[in-house]
C-alpha cells in the first residue's frame, strides 16, 4: 500500500513539474512575441511613397489678393521648445501673416494623438494643411513635413530622399500652386544630418538639382542642415539667376550659423526677417517676394553641374 502511495506522489510531482516546465515554455514564447511585435513598432520604417497626399482644408484657401507672396520655413522641433515644453500654440504664434509655410520635424504621435502636429497649427491660424511624411512608426505614419498654405495646391508629390545609412528617412515636397495667373513650383525638405554614407551629401546634391530642374518662378524652403561653405550651396548660391532671400540681413540669435534657407529662382526679394522664437530650437526664416522680370518670359530650367545620382 505505501509503495503504491509513494508510486503515485512521484507520477503526480512529474506531472506538475511538466505542467510548469510547459506554463514556463508558453510564457517565454508569449514574452518573445510582444517583445518582436514592440521592437517592430517601434523601429523606423520608410513612409509608403505612392500613399497619396491630400490637402486639408480646403476651404480655407483663396486667390490671394497681393502681388507679394509671403513664405517661411520653420523647423518646428515636434512642438517642443527651448524651455523643453510642447505647445503648439507658440509654434502658431510665430507663424502670423504668412501665405506659404513649410515646417520640419513635424509628428503624428501614436500616444494621445489628435492627427498630425501641422493640422492644430493650421486650424490655429485658419490655414490649409499637409501632412508629408517621411518615417513610420507604431505602423502608421509618424514623422515628416508639413505645408500651411492660403493658395490653392494645383497638384503635390512626395519625393523619398536616398537613405542609404537607412537610419532615418526624409522625403521631399514639391507642390505647385497658381499665384497671380503664374504656377510657382514649391520644393519643401529637410535634409538629414547623418554623415554615414554619405546620406547628407546625397540628399543635398539630389536636392538642389531637382531644384534647378524646375522651370521659373521656383522656391526652395528647408532645413538643409548645412551652412553657406558646404560645396552644394556654394553651387547653388554661384548658380546665375538663383537667390538667397535671406543673404542680405542680419544672422539671427539663435543658430547664429542658419541651417534654414529660402532660395528662388524668377522672384526678387521685398523683405526678409528671422523671427526668434521660444517655441524651437530654430527661428523662422521669412521672406515677401515677388516675380521678377526673369521670370516673366518663362525661363527654362538651368543647367545643371552636377547629375542626379543615387549612388557617389
Amino acid at each position: 500500500m505505501s509503495k503504491t502511495l509513494v508510486s503515485s506522489g512521484m507520477i503526480d510531482s512529474k506531472a506538475t513539474t511538466g505542467a510548469a516546465r510547459r506554463r514556463r515554455w508558453l510564457f517565454g514564447l508569449v514574452v518573445a512575441a510582444v517583445a518582436a511585435i514592440v521592437a517592430d513598432g517601434a523601429w523606423q520604417k520608410p513612409a509608403d511613397p505612392v500613399e497619396p497626399l491630400t490637402l486639408q482644408g480646403q476651404d480655407r484657401v483663396r486667390a490671394l489678393d497681393s502681388s507679394a507672396l509671403r513664405v517661411a520655413t520653420f523647423n518646428i522641433h515636434a512642438g517642443v521648445g527651448r524651455d523643453g515644453i510642447r505647445d503648439l500654440g507658440r509654434t502658431a504664434a510665430a507663424l502670423p501673416n504668412l501665405d506659404v509655410v513649410a515646417l520640419q520635424e513635424v509628428r503624428d504621435p501614436f500616444w494621445g494623438s489628435h492627427g498630425p502636429q501641422v493640422a492644430a497649427v493650421a486650424d490655429k491660424l485658419n490655414m490649409a494643411w499637409l501632412f508629408v511624411p517621411a518615417e513610420k512608426r507604431w505602423w502608421r505614419n509618424e514623422y515628416g513635413n508639413g505645408l500651411l498654405t492660403r493658395a490653392a495646391l494645383t497638384d503635390c508629390v512626395r519625393i523619398p530622399l536616398p537613405t542609404p545609412a537607412r537610419h532615418r528617412f526624409r522625403a521631399a515636397l514639391l507642390a505647385n500652386f497658381l499665384h497671380q495667373g503664374r504656377t510657382v513650383h514649391l520644393l519643401a525638405v529637410h535634409i538629414d544630418k547623418d554623415l554615414e554614407l554619405n546620406t547628407h551629401d546625397l540628399q543635398l546634391r539630389t536636392v538642389a538639382d531637382l531644384f534647378l530642374s524646375l522651370r521659373e518662378p521656383a522656391i526652395l524652403l528647408g532645413d538643409l542642415n548645412e551652412f553657406s561653405t558646404h560645396p552644394e550651396i556654394i553651387r547653388l548660391l554661384g548658380t546665375p539667376g538663383v537667390h538667397s532671400a535671406l543673404a542680405d540681413i542680419p544672422r539671427p540669435t539663435v543658430k547664429s550659423d542658419p541651417i534654414d534657407w529660402i532660395f528662388t529662382r524668377g522672384f526678387r526679394t521685398v523683405r526678409a526677417e528671422w523671427r526668434v522664437t521660444p517655441s524651437s530650437d530654430h527661428p523662422v526664416a521669412c521672406a515677401e517676394l515677388e516675380f521678377s522680370e526673369r521670370s516673366a518670359s518663362g525661363s527654362e530650367p538651368v543647367a545643371r553641374t552636377a547629375s542626379l545620382s543615387l549612388h557617389r
